[in-house]
Formats: structure tokens, sequence, C-alpha cells
């Protein structure tokens, strides 16, 4: 965690590489405690997609 803030901290505000790390940053962080607890294996592979939502279409809006 110590090494990814660093490393966040080293690349200049608005960089996507940044952004993308503080995202992986705040996830991690959130499930740290659980992998202490023994309550998520380290050898677990989760997979995260991270994508634009789609704007809705002006006839999904009237139609919808």
């Amino acid at each position: 965690m110590q090494e990814l803030a660093q490393g966040i901290q080293a690349l200049p505000e608005g960089d996507r590489n940044r952004d993308g790390m503080a995202i992986v940053y705040q996830l991690c962080s959130q499930m740290l405690p659980y992998i202490r607890e023994g309550q998520i294996a380290l050898e677990e592979t989760i997979m995260v997609e991270i994508g634009q939502s789609q704007a809705v279409s002006i006839t999904d809006f009237l139609n919808g």
C-alpha cells in the first residue's frame, strides 16, 4: 500500500495512470482488513472491470 501511495504521489493530478492507481489503492485499502483477518485468501483472483457508463440516448429517455 505504501509503495502504491508513493507511485500515486509521484504522478501529476489528472494523469490517467495516477487515476487508475488511485482506484486500485481504494479497492486494496477496503479489502486489506478482510485479507488480514483471513476472510479473503491471497490466492484468490479478483477481476475488476472499469469502464465508462454509456450515456442514455434521447430516444431511450423519451420512451422510458
